[in-house]
Order: C-alpha cells, then sequence, then structure tokens
C-alpha cells in the first residue's frame, strides 16, 4: 500500500514561504468576495516583516472554502480615524469599523489590486487531502509547494510576479 505525505500548507520559515498568504472570512463575506466589492481588507494582526504578494480568501462554514485571490498592492497599519472613512472599500459601515476597530488607533490593511475568483472553489476536506490545512485565525504563510496546490486545484490562472507599489 503506497501512503501519501501530506504537504505542509503553513510555511515552516523563509526558506520555504511563498508570496501568498490565506485569510480566514466569515461565511457573510462570500457574497462581497464573488461580487468583487472589496478593495480594502482590514485585520487586528498582518504580517510585519515579510510582505506578501497574494491574499487567498478562506470563506468559512458552511461553505469552508478557498474560493478567490487577489493580488496585494499593499500591506500596512492604518490609523483607525482613516479606515472609517473608507468604509464603501471595506463593505462595512461606520458602526461595525466601530465595533471591530473598538479603541485601536491603528489596525492592519491590505489593498487589493483586483480579485480573482477560483474557477474551483477548493473545499478544507480536498484541501485536507493533499495538505495539513488548517483555516488561519488571522492569516497564514502558504508554502510554496502548498500553494502551487491551491493554485492548480483552483484553477487560478498562471500570472508572473509584479512589483507592488508601496508596502
Amino acid at each position: 500500500m503506497i501512503t501519501m505525505q501530506l504537504v505542509p500548507a503553513k510555511a515552516s520559515g523563509p526558506g520555504d514561504r511563498s508570496d501568498g498568504i490565506v485569510v480566514s472570512f466569515d461565511a457573510k463575506w462570500y457574497e462581497a468576495i464573488v461580487a468583487k466589492a472589496i478593495s480594502l481588507v482590514i485585520r487586528k494582526r498582518i504580517p510585519t516583516s515579510y510582505k506578501p504578494e497574494w491574499l487567498y480568501f478562506h470563506v468559512n462554514v458552511p461553505r469552508s472554502a478557498i474560493c478567490a485571490r487577489a493580488r496585494l498592492t499593499s500591506v500596512a497599519s492604518m490609523p483607525t480615524k482613516l479606515v472609517r472613512t473608507l468604509a464603501s472599500e471595506l463593505c462595512l459601515d461606520s458602526s461595525d469599523i466601530d465595533e471591530y476597530c473598538g479603541n485601536l488607533k491603528e489596525v492592519g490593511a491590505y489593498r487589493i489590486g483586483g480579485i480573482e475568483l477560483a474557477a474551483v472553489e477548493i473545499s478544507v476536506a480536498k484541501l485536507q487531502s493533499q495538505l495539513l490545512y488548517t483555516p488561519p485565525q488571522s492569516f497564514m504563510f502558504l508554502s510554496q509547494r502548498a500553494k502551487a496546490i491551491v493554485d492548480t486545484a483552483c484553477k487560478f490562472a498562471k500570472v508572473s510576479p509584479a512589483s507592488r507599489t508601496g508596502t
């Protein structure tokens, strides 16, 4: 009997790290993602020492799948006062922003250059048949091999690296 070795989804360190991260989203965000209505994502935690080029959208239960990716144009901290003026880019209203940000003076922000929908959404079950994968609570750097598996399974277009404007 041949046993297939599962590939770690999470990068083990800088040598194994791809240029992509997975970020989890509540199921209520699915429609906004599919409509490509989001151009800015805020999070309390973002990568600080290494800036990713791709954000993969993992939508939680009941969908439980990676359904899209987006090229990132910037990853940086942003003053909460500024975030409140960008509600339409976030697909949030001011009360949702206030609830999420609370008393924080700044939050992390991912500026999205464009959302690419997966031709085939890849479920957690399918991911776990090939990868050691658990959806992240905040974000997770994909290993190089895992990113290639996700790109192939979702049938994302093959693209060359592009330089971002501002990080």
